[in-house]
Formats: structure tokens, C-alpha cells, sequence
């Protein structure tokens, strides 16, 4: 971006000579300002084409089963599985959830089913951070709509703050929204889930 160029007027600034062999860029030469506005607009179009290629192919991916993402608690996952076809359910899993949709409906918060699934000493996540069950993680895997078998994608995009160069996550619009039914992974009626 325009930064590339700021750079090498830096450079000049401190009397140092900067080669970018592949964009034609030699500040020792006169027109080397010409070259790195072109080599800045050029590089920035080309992100810009491999970004959308990108999301074009992870789509489409998606729309055929792939992109399986974070494994969750009570799915099994075979060794190089590619496509949510080739999932399937724990059976150990489904009481476990039976329970924690019962204490939530019956009144009982986050924290309590957590505390429920520690005493009970139910296995955490793959994904995972900490050692216990967690307000904050049961949320998370119950608020996963995984669980009426339900896949979805892009709820959140990326998004470049110029000011510092990073990107940060914000909520896509709607028609980037992408969902898949995949009924043999649900562990709840879509209607109870929906109502909780």
C-alpha cells in the first residue's frame, strides 16, 4: 500500500539506497517514485483477486460438505475425514447433552451446567484451552447450532483497520451467511434448541 512508498522516501530521507529487484524499484534512480506507485497498486489488486479466490473456494467447499472447522464436543471426526458426511455422533455424548438442555430450560445458568459437567467429570473439548468446564466454554459449544444439526459459515468476516494494517472480526452481512443441514449430527430437536 501507500506505506511502501512512504518507506522508501525514508529511505532517501537517510541517505540509504533501497532495491526491490522484482517491482523495478531503485531509489538511486529518478523515476523510482513512478515505479513504486505502480508496484504498490499492482500488489494491492493482486491481494485483493487472491482474497476473493479465496472465499470463492471455501464456499464452495463448504456447499459440498468440506471446511469442518473446530471439532465439537460429541462428534466424532475419522483421521482425514473432509466432509461433514463422514462425521458422526458419540453416543456417550447425547445424555450429556439431555442434561445440560434439562438444568438450562429448568432455570439453571452457564456456570451451573458447567459446574454440573466438572462434578460429573465429563471429558472437555479437543479444542480446548483449560483444564476445567467453563461458563464462557459451555456457552459457546450450547450456543453452536451443530447441536439441531445445523453447519453454518460466515457469520463473521475480516476486516482492515487502515490506521494500524490489522484486521479485526465484525458480523458479515446477511447474504454472506452460509448454512448446511446435516440432521445426522444433531443432538437436539431444532424446535427445543430454537426455544432455549
Amino acid at each position: 500500500r501507500v506505506h511502501s512508498q512512504i518507506f522508501c522516501e525514508l529511505c532517501e530521507d537517510a541517505g540509504t539506497r533501497l532495491i526491490a529487484i522484482n517491482d523495478n524499484v531503485d531509489t538511486s534512480i529518478g523515476n523510482w517514485r513512478l515505479n513504486a506507485a505502480f508496484a504498490s497498486m499492482r500488489h494491492e489488486m493482486y491481494n485483493a483477486d487472491t482474497a476473493k479466490r479465496i472465499r470463492r473456494s471455501l464456499r464452495n467447499r463448504f456447499e459440498h460438505g468440506g471446511v469442518l472447522g473446530v471439532q465439537v464436543f460429541g462428534i466424532i471426526k475419522p483421521l482425514g475425514a473432509n466432509k461433514d458426511s463422514e462425521l458422526s455422533k458419540n453416543p456417550k455424548a447425547q445424555p450429556i447433552y439431555d442434561e445440560m438442555f434439562r438444568l438450562l430450560e429448568n432455570g439453571a445458568s452457564y456456570s451451573e451446567v458447567a459446574d454440573w459437567l466438572n462434578d460429573t467429570k465429563v471429558e472437555l473439548p479437543p479444542y480446548a484451552r483449560s483444564k476445567k468446564w467453563r461458563c464462557s466454554l459451555v456457552t459457546q459449544l450450547i450456543h453452536n447450532p451443530i447441536l439441531k444439526g445445523l453447519r453454518v459459515r460466515n457469520r463473521k468476516i475480516s476486516k482492515r483497520i487502515n490506521e494500524t494494517g490489522r484486521h479485526k472480526s465484525v458480523a458479515a452481512p446477511p447474504e454472506e451467511l452460509l448454512e448446511r443441514d446435516c440432521p445426522h449430527l444433531a443432538f437436539i430437536e431444532p424446535a427445543r434448541y430454537d426455544l432455549l
